[in-house]
């Protein structure tokens, strides 16, 4: 009996979150997925130029940053993407422009104002054991997947992130396989 009522007291719950998900959210379908060729560009294939130093936050990972300029451009034509680890679950990252040298943060930052390491790392929590970010060299379309730590456990947070004017713009969120509307992105708790 006690063994009943234990499995009864963690089913519940998981169908109500499952209802409540189901309920407030669309499930979103493969037609409205974004797709890496729906956002092409032109490889670029020059010179790297080397990486512009300028902050003391960028002095702090320059050897990940310039190491970007050994490689080719992986990320919408001519930037490259550059990511590192920065602790259990944790993700920093910087985005690289291989023509110019200059450096951009990633999608998310901690903190957007110079606060050290956090200017570099990715707000969310990752699990190494899949592909974290998603890129090619020729689509500005990142997809970036992290755990979003519900009431129940934890479950997949797609971000489908475009990058336009030197900087990401969301055109799909999803948790779960549910679309996330913009307007209650405000609302979702941090994940940290």
């Amino acid at each position: 009996m006690r063994a009943f009522v234990g499995t009864f007291c963690v089913i519940i719950p998981l169908l109500m979150l499952s209802f409540q998900v189901t309920s407030q959210h669309p499930q979103s379908t493969s037609d409205e997925i974004p797709k890496f060729d729906e956002y092409p560009v032109g490889v670029w294939s020059g010179s790297p130029t080397p990486v512009i130093i300028q902050s003391p936050e960028e002095r702090l990972y320059r050897t990940y940053l310039r190491n970007t300029a050994k490689r080719p451009p992986n990320f919408a034509g001519h930037y490259s993407f550059v990511d590192w680890g920065c602790g259990t679950n944790c993700l920093g990252g910087a985005v690289v422009d291989q023509q110019t040298g200059r450096v951009f943060q990633p999608p998310f930052p901690v903190s957007k104002d110079s606060h050290a390491d956090e200017h570099w790392m990715i707000d969310g929590l990752f699990f190494f054991d899949k592909p974290y970010a998603q890129v090619r060299p020729d689509s500005r379309l990142m997809i970036l997947t992290r755990q979003f730590n519900g009431k129940s456990g934890y479950y997949p947070e797609i971000f489908y992130l475009v990058w336009e004017n030197e900087r990401f713009r969301t055109v799909l969120h999803t948790i779960a396989g549910r679309q996330i509307p913009q307007k209650a992105k405000a609302e979702r708790p941090k994940c940290l």
